[in-house]
């Protein structure tokens, strides 16, 4: 490979890798005036996804610790956007619902999602069906590298 390319894809990696953490760090005002960050709206994504979702399932599903779940229901559930309910069949599971106010902005999410979604679709148009079986294989193989990188670079640990 030419070293001009190599220059060329790494900027544009480093490029799209930036834009990407960005849009996850800034958070979005919906209506109502409610602020929420991407974590949060992963969060409310996920209970919108699957109604009556206990704290434990929730750790699953995101892939994050007891405490970090916690502290996020906490935050949401102060802005109203979701409400615990205890179990009626143990009373001890607490599970998660969105509010009035959470499945609005779940929906508007949705809406700035699908429309992220539609322009990568049409990019996509403009490419055969076996580049884009070649941009897949070269997407999981860059995610595959980027895993054992991060590991490397955290010194052998899964942080």
């Amino acid at each position: 490979m030419k070293q001009e390319y190599m220059r060329s894809f790494m900027k544009d990696f480093y490029n799209i890798s930036n834009k990407i953490n960005h849009i996850r760090n800034t958070s979005v005002t919906f209506s109502g005036n409610i602020t929420v960050n991407s974590a949060g709206l992963d969060f409310i994504d996920t209970i919108g996804k699957n109604p009556n979702v206990n704290m434990s399932e929730i750790c699953l599903i995101l892939g994050l610790t007891k405490g970090a779940v916690s502290q996020m229901a906490t935050k949401l559930q102060g802005k109203g956007l979701i409400k615990k309910e205890k179990s009626k069949d143990n009373g001890k599971d607490i599970y998660l619902v969105l509010t009035k106010e959470g499945e609005q902005i779940n929906q508007e999410q949705n809406e700035i999602r699908k429309k992220m979604h539609e322009g990568v679709k049409e990019i996509l148009e403009g490419y055969d069906e076996n580049d884009i079986e070649k941009i897949g294989k070269f997407l999981s193989e860059i995610s595959q590298f980027m895993e054992y990188y991060k590991i490397e670079i955290l010194g052998g640990t899964e942080k």
